[in-house]
């Protein structure tokens, strides 16, 4: 059986101003089957974390930590997502290697997050 590697895959608007102006209703439509593919994805165990950045001038993007066979595999998963498939969002994707992971304990601002 062949280990699963970690990658990175990361997002960033081809309209900027889809995160300063707001995102036209096509963008809108398409950055909810984004989240729920990611969602899917996070239900089936293939991703480890997903999530936007957030800045007011437009340079924010969203990263996702996910698990693949291989580089085609991973490169396939990022090119699955409905915002890069329909133009929305350039991707590109990155070997991963967890160094450090920290204890998340009951009432931390993570365990928080996930409940949002």
């Amino acid at each position: 059986m062949t280990e699963k590697k970690l990658y990175l895959y990361k997002i960033e608007p081809t309209r900027p101003e889809m995160l300063t102006e707001g995102g036209t209703a096509e963008e809108d439509q398409i950055m909810g089957e984004h989240f729920l593919y990611l969602k899917d994805k996070t239900a089936d165990g293939t991703i480890f974390l997903a999530g936007p950045s957030f800045r007011s001038d437009g340079s924010g993007m969203g990263i996702t930590i996910f698990e693949a066979a291989d580089d085609q595999a991973a490169e396939a998963f990022m090119n699955g997502d409905p915002a890069v498939q329909k133009g929305i969002m350039k991707a590109e994707w990155l070997h991963f290697r967890l160094s450090l992971l920290g204890n998340i304990n009951t009432g931390h601002i993570i365990n928080d997050l996930r409940e949002s």
